[in-house]
C-alpha cells in the first residue's frame, strides 16, 4: 500500500495524496479499502504536520533578530522589512505602496491584530 508518511509538508502530503488516490480510487478501478486506509493516513498525517507546524512556528516566528531586508509573509502576502526598532518592525508588501507596523514578539500587527508576519507561507487546507 502506498504510504503518505514521507511527507514533510502539507503541500507534499497533498500532492502525495491525490497521486495515490488517482490511482486507488474506486471511480478509477481501485479497492474501495486501500482508498479508505489512503483517507486515514491522510487525516493522520495532516493533523501530525499541523501539530508540528503550531510547534515550529513559536520557534520559526521569533523576530528578536529581524533586520532590514528580510524577506517575510503578512497573511501569506510576500513582504519586506523596511525599518526595525527595539519592540515593533515595519514591512511593505513586495509591489505594493502597503505597509504595516509588528511587534517582535508576537509578530502581530501594531495598529491591525488581523494581520500577522511570519517567514514561511501557510497553507490552509
Amino acid at each position: 500500500m502506498a504510504t503518505l508518511a514521507v511527507a514533510e509538508s502539507m503541500q507534499q502530503l497533498k500532492s502525495l495524496y491525490r497521486h495515490y488516490a488517482a490511482i486507488h480510487h474506486p471511480d478509477k478501478g481501485g479497492c474501495h479499502v486501500r482508498m479508505q486506509e489512503l483517507n486515514r493516513q491522510y487525516q493522520a498525517m495532516k493533523k501530525r504536520l499541523k501539530t508540528a507546524s503550531n510547534d515550529e512556528g513559536s520557534e520559526k516566528n521569533n523576530f528578536s533578530n529581524i533586520v532590514v531586508g528580510c524577506k517575510l509573509y503578512v497573511n501569506n502576502t510576500p513582504c519586506e522589512v523596511l525599518a526595525v526598532s527595539e519592540q515593533y518592525f515595519t514591512a511593505v508588501a513586495i509591489g505594493r505602496n502597503r505597509q504595516a507596523l509588528f511587534d517582535k514578539t508576537t509578530g502581530l500587527g501594531r495598529f491591525n491584530s488581523q494581520i500577522q508576519a511570519s517567514f514561511q507561507r501557510r497553507y490552509d487546507s
